[in-house]
């Protein structure tokens, strides 16, 4: 064997190579046993990473993936080379849309039209479909101890949480800029955690967009994954079990940024996944990763998201001249913590002419969503105050200088004593 030559650690004893070493270099060599006797584990990275994809394969790309995945959230496998499937559904209630100002023919501007029950909404694709790409890397020297077909499987259950998490993750940012979506803002519930889930089940009934659905059964709520535990600890509480029972929909949790909670009406959404022309969703792949002494499993697969609703609505008063705008049917509700006041740390300050000097703000509480501040001077000539708060002398004298909350209006001050400079 050659000097620092890589061997594959199929491994129930590592060992050095007495012949290879000198006074520069020295390897190292494994066994080549594919099952450890007095455990009856594995050792072949080759091997687990095989049985790993075979496994993702047979599970991504079969039924029983495709039956969670609808019960999840309504969704379409269209075959390659096809487009995603728009819904054409009559609304079930009168509403008025806001939309960007058109032009009609009597040079009017019209911002807002009626949609009356039994208008004909139509749903295409969002401006952005997803691609969904997950990698994994599988180290060499985590295995040479050998594995089992129950970690196997558990990390296998961990990669498919990751990737359903993460993608509805990217859902949610998708959603949050989407046209047809509708943006609420609510107090963030607080307290023990049947109070909290009794709140949040309040605000989403609140919520209910009544031309698309009529109770929450009718949606499927995509909350943060933060949510999750204080739900099903309600849920327990309640003696439900499941949060959907909870809940009374259907839930999906997300990762990443906190977009809030958002309702997606089961009749008007869904994801629509691409096939290859093998028939399949996902691809699954996996290389040697030489420098990582490592194999990457990389596993994709594309969706489009139709959830963009189109409805016509009148510009004239005789209904002759309409246009196409957007309908809103996703409904975000954003969570947000109140600011509750702001502190300064000093309640005055001398500061030499010339010198500069910053006292730290602080928003309550700790938690707040908005922490944004503005700085005021009583006088400016006498001190200065920069957006961040940095207060430079400029004369003898005195001034007050405010910090300000954007949210609430709370206020808190301090002096500045300029003197003259030693």
């Amino acid at each position: 064997m050659k000097p620092n030559q890589y061997v594959a650690p199929h491994v129930d004893t590592v060992k050095w190579n007495i012949n290879a070493i000198d006074d520069n270099n020295a390897s190292i060599h494994f066994s080549t046993s594919d099952v450890r006797a007095e455990t009856l584990a594995s050792t072949d990275p080759s091997v687990y990473v095989q049985a790993l994809v075979e496994a993702a394969e047979d599970f991504l790309n079969g039924d029983e993936w495709r039956e969670a995945a609808m019960e999840r959230t309504p969704c379409e496998f269209r075959p390659a080379g096809s487009e995603a499937t728009g819904q054409q559904v009559i609304t079930m209630t009168d509403r008025s849309v806001e939309f960007d100002p058109r032009k009609n023919w009597d040079n009017q501007t019209i911002s807002k039209g009626e949609v009356l029950a039994g208008s004909i909404i139509f749903t295409e694709p969002t401006d952005s479909a997803l691609v969904i790409s997950h990698r994994v890397t599988i180290l060499d020297h985590n295995l040479i101890a050998g594995f089992t077909e129950s970690s196997m499987a558990q990390t296998a259950d961990k990669i498919l949480r990751d990737i359903e998490l993460s993608a509805a993750g990217k859902i949610a940012g998708i959603l949050s800029t989407a046209a047809s979506t509708e943006v609420f803002s609510e107090v963030k519930p607080t307290g023990k955690p049947v109070e909290i889930a009794e709140d949040l089940i309040d605000l989403l009934t609140m919520h209910i967009n009544q031309t698309v659905g009529t109770s929450l059964s009718d949606f499927v709520v995509l909350l943060p994954v933060s949510m999750v535990a204080v739900l099903e600890r309600a849920a327990q509480r309640a003696g439900v079990g499941e949060i959907e029972n909870l809940i009374g929909a259907s839930v999906q949790p997300y990762s990443g940024t906190d977009y809030g909670l958002f309702l997606l009406p089961k009749m008007f959404t869904a994801l629509s996944y691409r096939e290859n022309r093998e028939g399949d969703i996902w691809k699954i792949l996996a290389t040697r990763n030489g420098n990582a002494q490592a194999w990457d499993i990389e596993i994709m697969t594309t969706v489009d998201i139709v959830a963009n609703g189109k409805v016509k609505v009148k510009l004239t008063e005789d209904g002759l001249q309409t246009e196409t705008v957007a309908f809103p049917m996703i409904t975000n509700v954003k969570l947000f913590t109140p600011v509750s006041g702001v502190s300064l740390k000093v309640s005055s300050k001398d500061l030499a002419v010339g010198a500069s000097y910053s006292n730290a703000a602080t928003v309550s509480p700790a938690n707040a969503t908005n922490q944004s501040i503005t700085w005021t001077t009583s006088d400016s000539s006498v001190a200065t105050v920069s957006p961040t708060g940095s207060v430079k002398g400029l004369k003898v004298g005195k001034a007050t200088i405010k910090v300000t909350t954007a949210e609430g209006g709370f206020s808190a001050s301090y002096t500045v004593n300029v003197i003259a400079a030693a």
